[in-house]
Formats: C-alpha cells, structure tokens, sequence
C-alpha cells in the first residue's frame, strides 16, 4: 500500500457543496474538491479573504511599478475600522460567490486606491464593494462621485 493512501476510502460529504465523495488519502478532508474549499473559505475565512486581496494589490502594484507598503495585519485594522461596510455605499460585503456567473459578487469585498496615482500605499485605500471598484475605476472620488450625479440626473 502506498504512503499515504487509506486500505480503504471513506464515504464523506462536503462541507461547501454537500456532494457526496470518497476520501482516498489518510489526511482528512472536508472538501471535495479544491473549489470547494476556496469557495468555502471565502465565505468563512476573512483572514484568507484579506490575504488574497493583499497578494492581488501587490501583484498589481509590481507589474504597473507602483508605490507599495501593505500588511495583512493594516488590512485587518482597516476592515475593523469600516465595520464591514463598503467605505463609499456603507453596504456590509457578501463572501458568496455570485449565483449564476462565474464573477465576483457585485458586493464582493474589494480594495480600491484613492488615489490611484498614488499606489498601493498605507492611507491611500479602502474596502469598496466589487461594484463601486468596477465602476470607479482608474477615476478619483471626485469624478466618480461626477459621474454618478450626472446619472442619477439623467433618471429622473
């Protein structure tokens, strides 16, 4: 028998999906697969969140040369300070993925640059919505907050 690998599978059922699978290895899995247990941590885990847009914003900050200083641990203060609430539309952030495509959640938690000549820098981000993040883009407050007024207009 090889290292590793159980005499015989074990019936279980994940935790994200609740599929029923066969664990085949002696480590223990919840999970069966592993989107299952990205999704899952998602959902769950706002550290894993957290971490993940860390990695994206420095990523990002190196391919376009930007300014970039972040830690996981200002992150976290930073969320702590918003509440959990989107800093421009004051809406709580959702963890699931979105129903029916396979893109974010439109209030999918996002960190967005203030300024975004700025960089990816202590002071200069914020936890925004997938949404307002799209729809802002590379613009300042201001113009967003333009463009949003000439909209709202332009409704009603």
């Amino acid at each position: 028998m090889a290292r590793g690998v159980l005499d015989k599978p074990i019936k279980r059922i994940c935790v994200n999906c609740s599929l029923k699978f066969l664990q085949k290895s002696t480590k223990g899995s919840d999970f069966c697969c592993s989107s299952c247990k990205h999704e899952y941590k998602l959902k769950f885990e706002l550290d894993y969140k957290i971490n993940r847009l860390l990695n994206g914003s420095k990523a990002r900050a190196f391919s376009k040369a930007l300014p970039f200083n972040l830690t996981l641990e200002y992150l976290k203060e930073l969320y702590e300070e918003q509440e959990g609430l989107c800093a421009v539309t004051n809406k709580p952030f959702c963890f699931t993925a979105h129903p029916t495509k396979h893109v974010a959640n439109k209030d999918s938690v996002s960190l967005d640059r203030i300024d975004p000549d700025l960089g990816y820098i202590k002071g200069n981000v914020r936890f925004v919505t997938f949404q307002v993040n799209c729809a802002k883009g590379f613009y300042t407050d201001e113009e967003f907050y333009e463009m949003c007024a000439n909209a709202l207009r332009n409704r009603l």
